[in-house]
């Protein structure tokens, strides 16, 4: 199961030399370890739940009919792709004058293959990869980022912010982390 995007950067940097640099922010880089903190929080019944939907919208599409579709978000002990604490809450603050978001995800994206393992990958990175992370994140493990930081070696700058998943997109942790993402661009290219 796919819970963020920083991944593809390190992914497609793998397979393209002509990448200048990647600035993966608060990865899904181990899917052990952030599997793992979510199952500790709300165990196999929620996995179970996330397959039967997935499969509920697959059948769906297979006979033409509509989509099935579970909610992207929601508050904690709810049936949502994200309901870790904080999550409902920070994506209400990122998408309050959105037009456009619609709290809902097609059931069988959960089936859907997300690419290669980053860290079977990260050795073929040639490029300086940028990894911002959030210690007190709730919806990946905070840890996520330290096998593929490690295969990068020194190609890998980490900086951590001692703040949730979503603070890093408003406030002061968003201005630095701002400041940094554009020091690590003139740096590069």
């Amino acid at each position: 199961m796919e819970k963020a995007a920083g991944r593809y950067g390190i992914i497609i940097a793998a397979e393209d030399e002509k990448i200048a640099g990647v600035i993966s922010q608060c990865p899904s880089l181990d899917h052990g370890k952030d599997d793992k903190l979510i199952f500790q929080r709300e165990g196999i019944g929620y996995f179970l739940k996330l397959f039967m939907h997935a499969q509920r919208d697959k059948g769906c599409s297979r006979f033409g009919l509509s989509s099935h579709f579970i909610p992207a978000v929601g508050k904690p002990g709810s049936f949502a792709l994200f309901n870790a604490p904080g999550a409902f809450e920070g994506y209400q603050s990122l998408m309050l004058e959105s037009e456009h978001f619609i709290n809902k995800i097609c059931g069988r994206s959960m089936l859907m293959l997300q690419g290669p393992d980053v860290s079977k990958v990260a050795k073929n990175v040639k490029c300086p990869v940028l990894i911002l992370v959030c210690e007190k994140d709730t919806t990946v493990s905070p840890d996520s980022y330290k096998k593929v930081a490690e295969i990068l070696g020194e190609k890998a700058t980490v900086i951590k912010y001692p703040i949730g998943h979503f603070d890093i997109y408003r406030g002061e942790f968003f201005r630095k982390a701002i400041d940094e993402q554009l020091s690590f661009l003139k740096r590069v290219l």
